[in-house]
């Protein structure tokens, strides 16, 4: 996924100035529809889309940055486009401060794991701060591109070598749980699966012996990350994980194995 295939120049807009949510809405169904990806849609009904994506839950995330997206049917691909307002907007954030960047995506509805990756790499390039810095200091669309060009086709670039790394990681604490999957979908060309699974205390606890000790309040969290990731991100993604599992102490409840590949064929989807 080349990410400046995506991200044009009409689409992005770097000093506007709104009192509310909605006319942040407005403006970026009006930025979206100039791509000519949506000319057979209506600027009301991105618009639309976009607000009942937001009555979902807002996509203020705080540090000063918002993902507005939504899905449009009959659409052949992404749209997406960056809004700045220098000065900031009440958006209803997560952390109740104003948000001043504005990263959208406009998507095919079939598109779904495509979807996700976008969602995911705009997030990876706007966790910098040096990045949001020089987002807040750019006064041309190309310098928008480009900072997010250096961090997601780098990582294109990397994929031309087909080596891969398994990670299977066996995890006990939810927090942890949505941590690393996030890592995951941030990751270039990845294929994950995830298993839902039971610590084996249930079985043990079925038994007559142990079955005194079984409450349902001792079924826990448990599940199984299966991932294949190309081995120029490898070392990464373990140093990754490997900070989520110190950050927890010696009962993290998170245990991760990695194996290189010698041979793999197919695809899954995310």
């Amino acid at each position: 996924m080349n990410f400046s295939n995506y991200l044009k120049d009409l689409s992005i807009e770097l000093n506007f100035k709104a009192n509310n949510k909605d006319e942040v809405l407005k403006e970026i169904a009006r930025l979206a529809n100039k791509n000519p990806i949506l000319k057979k849609v209506k600027e009301k009904t991105i618009y639309k889309a976009l607000k009942d994506r937001e009555e979902v839950g807002s996509t203020g995330f705080g540090n000063e940055i918002a993902i507005p997206h939504c899905v449009i049917d009959n659409i052949s691909d992404f749209v997406v486009g960056v809004l700045v307002i220098p000065d900031g907007v009440d958006y209803n954030s997560i952390d109740g401060k104003d948000t001043k960047i504005f990263s959208f995506i406009i998507a095919p509805k079939e598109k779904k794991n495509e979807h996700i990756r976008i969602l995911s790499n705009i997030s990876k390039v706007l966790q910098q701060s040096e990045n949001i810095k020089n987002i807040l200091e750019s006064t041309l669309p190309e310098q928008i591109i480009n900072i997010f060009s250096k961090v997601l086709d780098k990582d294109q670039n990397k994929l031309k070598e087909k080596k891969y790394t398994k990670f299977t990681i066996i995890i006990q604490n939810e927090d942890s749980f949505y941590d690393i999957m996030n890592l995951f979908t941030e990751i270039q060309g990845c294929f994950v699966s995830v298993v839902e699974a039971e610590n084996a205390r249930k079985y043990l606890y079925s038994m007559p012996l142990f079955s005194y000790l079984w409450t349902e309040e001792k079924k826990g969290f448990n599940r199984i990350i299966f991932a294949i990731v190309n081995n120029a991100f490898a070392n990464d993604t373990l140093r990754q994980i490997n900070l989520i599992i110190d950050s927890l102490g010696k009962d993290a409840g998170v245990l991760i194995l990695s194996q290189e590949i010698s041979y793999l064929n197919g695809s899954i989807n995310l």
